[in-house]
């Protein structure tokens, strides 16, 4: 009796492989897709749209109403007086961006030199308003917006490319 030499896998040992391989890129592929990051810089992007459109819609304003170069003005967005937005040559002001937009889901801050936006879960939970930008700046995901500086200059926006 001669016993032939055996070659190749069994097919158990080509299921254990299989399943090993499948544990391995189970637990590998989170670090290769951060999807949750994509849909916070997504959602950014599309709030600096949104926010773009804003600006660009009070300065039409500004223009209709003449006060595009002035260095500080007020305008009437619905021609009824009440609520007005601050510019500053004719763009949002960083509290008049504050009332241009509505942005009530988000936590977002004014003060100092800029308007910052950002998630609300890197301030507690907390949505709206606050008087410093802490919270918002540490957890490094946040929109920047600064106002024109001079005639003719269109506000600046700083987006995060990863979250």
């Amino acid at each position: 009796m001669s016993y032939s030499k055996m070659q190749g896998f069994t097919l158990i040992e080509l299921i254990i492989v299989i399943v090993i391989l499948g544990i391995l890129a189970v637990t590998v592929t989170p670090r290769f897709i951060d999807i949750s990051s994509d849909a916070r810089v997504a959602s950014m992007q599309g709030l600096k749209g949104a926010i773009e459109s804003a600006a660009e819609l009070v300065f039409m304003k500004a223009v209709i109403q003449g006060v595009q170069n002035d260095v500080t003005a007020m305008v009437d967005i619905d021609n009824d007086s009440v609520g007005d937005i601050a510019t500053k040559y004719g763009y949002p002001t960083y509290s008049g961006m504050a009332d241009a937009v509505e942005i009530d889901d988000w936590h977002y801050a004014v003060g100092g030199d800029k308007f910052w936006v950002g998630f609300s879960d890197h301030n507690g939970g907390r949505k709206g308003r606050t008087n410093n930008g802490l919270g918002i700046r540490r957890g490094g995901c946040h929109l920047k917006y600064a106002p024109s500086n001079a005639i003719g200059a269109k506000p600046r926006y700083s987006v995060p490319t990863s979250c």
